[in-house]
């Protein structure tokens, strides 16, 4: 009786093992797709805003992220990361040295004074770079935490046989230059310190050319996810031959970032603002909906919810345009 029950055991445990033999894998490959969350989610896209009130530019601090909405080509998306002054920066402080600003010794000194006081202001886990630019840009100081090594690279800034002002060019090193930053979620700022101006040639029909263009530029920032925020400081004079531009406005506007336009005298003042707004944004992280990658530009829209409006007036949220998505 025992041998028959084991012999019919055997059996069934034989069917069995045949039936599971020639069963497709399917609930296989269900289970490995489960295992592999990461390749549904996308690309983290992360963003730096400044809410400020319309009437007074005044900023609106303590808003949390339920307070929040943003819009990725028109449709809602779910914001993971949120935080205002808690992510580490990475700052590259870039100086115009070309002609129209390197005699003006005084003037020098004052940059150099107000890019100390702005670097004095960094937290431990920030990093900061400098660089000049004329006609290209040039990496001076490599990122660093060390505060001395970048007062020191100051002294080291020079303008002396340097024609010509090309800001988008130097604008385009510096973005270039920010995908070396050693903070992967940081905040990463151009401070772009010029006086935005360019020497004409043969009148004002033609200008120094330039190997890129303002466009080249501003896609730059956008993939590199870097904040123009552009200290526009004016000269005494504007010697006869001389073109005022936008395109370091022009980069801080795309980006989200701020424009200050400045006498001489209040450099360093300016910088010292400057660095303290940055500590009054917000990050805002979010993974896309939109998990293709086609290289096409997304446009973004960052609002605050109608009860904001309701307690502080009229506002407005000042952020990137959009992105690529790579």
């Amino acid at each position: 009786m025992v041998r028959e029950v084991t012999k019919m055991n055997f059996h069934k445990l034989l069917l069995i093992a045949i039936v599971l033999h020639l069963l497709p894998p399917v609930s296989l490959g269900m289970q490995s797709k489960q295992d592999e969350p990461i390749t549904l989610r996308g690309e983290l896209v992360s963003l730096d805003a400044q809410v400020i009130h319309k009437k007074t530019a005044s900023t609106v601090n303590n808003l949390t992220k339920e307070d929040f909405e943003i819009y990725e080509n028109g449709v809602k998306q779910y914001i993971t990361h949120f935080s205002q002054d808690k992510v580490p920066l990475s700052v590259i402080i870039l100086v115009d040295v070309s002609g129209s600003v390197w005699p003006d010794q005084k003037s020098f000194e004052r940059l150099r004074r107000g890019a100390r006081e702005a670097i004095s202001l960094l937290k431990p886990q920030d990093e900061v770079s400098l660089m000049q630019f004329a006609a290209k840009a040039t990496l001076v100081q490599p990122f660093t935490r060390d505060r001395d090594d970048v007062v020191n690279a100051l002294n080291r800034l020079d303008g002396r046989g340097q024609r010509g002002t090309a800001v988008d060019e130097g604008i385009l090193g510096a973005a270039q230059y920010m995908r070396t930053a050693s903070n992967p979620d940081s905040r990463r700022v151009i401070i772009a310190l010029t006086d935005d101006l360019m020497f004409a040639v043969n009148n004002k029909d033609h200008v120094l050319p330039t190997t890129h263009t303002e466009d080249q530029a501003i896609r730059e920032l956008y993939e590199s996810g870097s904040v123009v925020c552009a200290l526009l400081f004016e000269g005494v004079d504007t010697p006869p031959g001389i073109l005022k531009r936008a395109i370091a406005k022009n980069c801080a506007e795309a980006t989200g970032g701020i424009t200050i336009k400045t006498s001489q005298d209040n450099i360093p003042a300016r910088l010292t603002e400057i660095i303290e707004r940055l500590r009054q944004r917000y990050t805002i992280g979010y993974s896309s909906t939109d998990t293709s990658r086609d290289g096409h530009f997304r446009k973004i829209k960052v609002t605050v919810k109608p009860e904001i409006e309701r307690r502080e007036g009229n506002v407005v949220v000042i952020t990137r345009k959009g992105y690529y998505a790579r």
